[in-house]
């Protein structure tokens, strides 16, 4: 339960943070700026288009797995979910088929709520380059009117000359170490095969963003 109340903190701030732009960024563009440039331009995208959106909910969908799927670092959050032994177990074919299967949960929960938060704003605090690192770290505050600012922090790393996103941090509070303590029981007791499927099937189901939405509410 705590996890996915986590989730519900920072939903529309993910999707702002691993939004594509129409050109893709190179690492010789700063993190930071490539984080800016991101949020900025997909908050305007959905403020324009959000009643298309509101009604559409295969078009929303679609829209969002187009910018999920060329920014996020596919491999190492598999990493970070699967931890080392089950992703050293996996066959490529399984985390394959558990990256996408992830993908098409975080698509359905985070779809609606950013479009309903897209009035909010996005408060990036000083970047620090850290260079000796093999991944830099970018602080933002997300703001919503009557709302305590959300503590965001963005992990990036450079990936065949791009900047990719392989964590997000919400009131310290880390995602996808989360996600993996929630499905690991699962995992350890009906095996990694068993639980890609019934991710899919929940993703065919419903939309499970409305299930957890009202966390932003309270």
């Amino acid at each position: 339960m705590m996890m996915l109340k986590t989730l519900g903190l920072f939903a529309g701030s993910l999707i702002l943070a691993i939004a594509l732009p129409t050109a893709p960024a190179t690492a010789e563009e700063s993190p930071d700026v490539r984080l800016k440039g991101v949020i900025e331009e997909v908050l305007s995208n959905m403020r324009s288009r959000q009643e298309e959106f509101r009604d559409d909910d295969e078009a929303l969908f679609a829209y969002v797995e187009e910018m999920l799927e060329p920014i996020l670092d596919n491999d190492r959050i598999v990493r970070i979910i699967l931890g080392k032994k089950q992703y050293n177990e996996a066959t490529p074919q399984q985390r394959e088929d558990f990256s996408q299967s992830i993908l098409q949960q975080l698509i359905q929960l985070y779809s609606k709520t950013i479009l309903k938060y897209a009035h909010g704003e996005v408060r990036y605090l000083p970047y620090e380059p850290r260079p000796d690192k093999p991944y830099q770290v970018i602080n933002t505050e997300f703001l919503v009117p009557a709302r305590e600012p959300v503590a965001l922090t963005y992990l990036m790393r450079e990936v065949e000359g791009n900047w990719r996103l392989f964590e997000v941090r919400a009131q310290g509070i880390y995602l996808f170490k989360s996600v993996r303590k929630s499905l690991r029981p699962e995992i350890e007791e009906k095996g990694l095969d068993a639980v890609i499927q019934r991710l899919r099937a929940s993703a065919q189901r419903e939309n499970v963003s409305a299930r957890f939405s009202h966390w932003l509410d309270t």
